[in-house]
C-alpha cells in the first residue's frame, strides 16, 4: 500500500491511504469526426479522496467530469497514469464506491425494490441477501 498526503474536505493534511487514488490520470478518445486523431478528455490530474470525504466534481460540459468519475468507477480505463482504491491497483469495476449515472437508469419493467436492487444482482449478490439489504436501504 502507499501512503500519500490527502488533503481532506476540511483542507486538513493527513497521511495516509486514500480510499480513492487517481494518479496522474490521462484519458484520450478517438475522434468521431476524424478516427485518425485523438481528443484528450483529462490530462495529468490526480485526485486523492479520503475514507469517508465528500467530494463533488463540477466544471463546465466537455471538461472531463464524467471520464474521471467513470475511471473511478472502474468503467473506463485511463490511458495512462493509475487508479487505487485503498491502496490497491483498480482493476476492473471498483466494488467499493457507489456510482449513479447521468441519465434514467430505471428498467420500467421493474418494480421499484427491483430496481434498487438490479446493482446487488449485476454484482453476484445471492438474491436474500440482496433484498435484506434492499429493504434496509429503503426502510
Amino acid at each position: 500500500m502507499v501512503s500519500t498526503e490527502v488533503v481532506t474536505a476540511t483542507g486538513q493534511e493527513q497521511a495516509s491511504t486514500p480510499a480513492l487514488l487517481l494518479k496522474d490520470i490521462t484519458c484520450t478518445f478517438v475522434s468521431r469526426d476524424d478516427p485518425s486523431q485523438r481528443y484528450t478528455a483529462v490530462a495529468n490530474s490526480t485526485l486523492a479522496v479520503a475514507a469517508g470525504e465528500f467530494v463533488s466534481v463540477v466544471g463546465p460540459t466537455g471538461c472531463g467530469k464524467s471520464t474521471l468519475l467513470n475511471i473511478a468507477a472502474g468503467l473506463l480505463t485511463p490511458s495512462s497514469g493509475s487508479v487505487e482504491s485503498f491502496g490497491a491497483p483498480l482493476n476492473g469495476i471498483n466494488k467499493r464506491a457507489g456510482y449513479m449515472f447521468q441519465g434514467e437508469a430505471l428498467l420500467p419493467w421493474r418494480s421499484a425494490l427491483d430496481n434498487v436492487v438490479a446493482g446487488l444482482e449485476f454484482a453476484g449478490v445471492e438474491r436474500a441477501q440482496k433484498y435484506i439489504v434492499s429493504s434496509w436501504a429503503l426502510a
